[in-house]
């Protein structure tokens, strides 16, 4: 059928955080939307992207027939179209939005695809899902392998973006030292208990999201795709009592669904 009025199409990967990040405030705003989910491998998820245009990144979203890339776009694209607010005016929601980008977000590259254990039990184990019975024995050196080139542009994100060296990245106390640090931060916007988000109102607004969606990668299970997260433990540190409350009320009021039914066009 031809796409219809008002019809939001979010395309992306399962367990993407910036995916997450934009189906977690569709859904906070009630907005009804579908998700189609698209290939892991980039030559086939290229075919499947809406722009037909070699993209390869997601989300992508499709809007009456208008086509927006980038999670940060999007958000604002809905602001303008539906009031959705995630943006209040006079907020510095977009700035925080961006902070996550140029913080949080490269930590969850460092425990996902660099740091040893992290990686073990995350990127490595997810992928090892898809991996035929009949290869496991040697599914995790397969894994490696494929995705060397990706952990290689990862890490060159993290040098330049963290302003560290690659001898810092192998002292994993320090980086998680740093990690805490920017935690603390988005905690210190946290003024009270009544304050549930971290501008205050009373909804979440697109700060909100950046940081749930990067945070639950690291400590959660990104919702209904059960993803193994990279650093399980960091619900352990103490310093961030106000930040894991924040996190609790976003999880239990706006739980990450990627399974919310596929469009289907003619």
């Amino acid at each position: 059928m031809a796409e219809q009025s008002n019809t939001i199409v979010v395309y992306g990967i399962r367990g993407s955080q910036y995916v997450a990040k934009v189906i977690s405030a569709l859904q906070a705003r009630s907005v009804p939307h579908y998700v189609n989910l698209v290939a892991v491998d980039p030559k086939i998820r290229t075919r499947q992207l809406p722009s037909n245009d070699g993209s390869i990144m997601v989300p992508e979203m499709t809007f009456n027939g208008t086509v927006v890339k980038d999670s940060e776009a999007i958000l604002h694209f809905l602001d303008e179209k539906l009031g959705t607010n995630y943006f209040p005016p006079g907020s510095n929601a977009s700035e925080l939005s961006m902070r996550v980008d140029n913080g949080i977000a490269l930590y969850i590259l460092y425990y996902n695809w660099i740091e040893p254990e992290g990686y073990k039990r995350s990127l490595r184990k997810s992928l090892q899902r898809a991996v035929p019975w009949y290869l496991k024995c040697v599914g995790g050196v397969l894994i490696d392998f494929m995705t060397k080139d990706k952990k290689k542009r990862s890490k060159d994100a993290i040098l330049a973006g963290l302003n560290v060296s690659e001898e810092d990245l192998t002292k994993e106390p320090e980086m998680r030292e740093r990690f805490v640090t920017e935690l603390e931060y988005f905690q210190s916007l946290l003024k009270s208990e009544d304050q549930l988000y971290f501008i205050p109102g009373d909804q979440p607004t697109a700060a909100d999201f950046a940081v749930y969606a990067q945070i639950e990668r690291m400590v959660g299970d990104m919702g209904d795709a059960q993803m193994p997260s990279g650093l399980p433990e960091l619900l352990e540190e103490p310093r961030l009592k106000r930040f894991w409350t924040w996190r609790t009320n976003m999880r239990e009021n706006f739980p990450l669904k990627f399974k919310v039914g596929q469009y289907k066009s003619e």
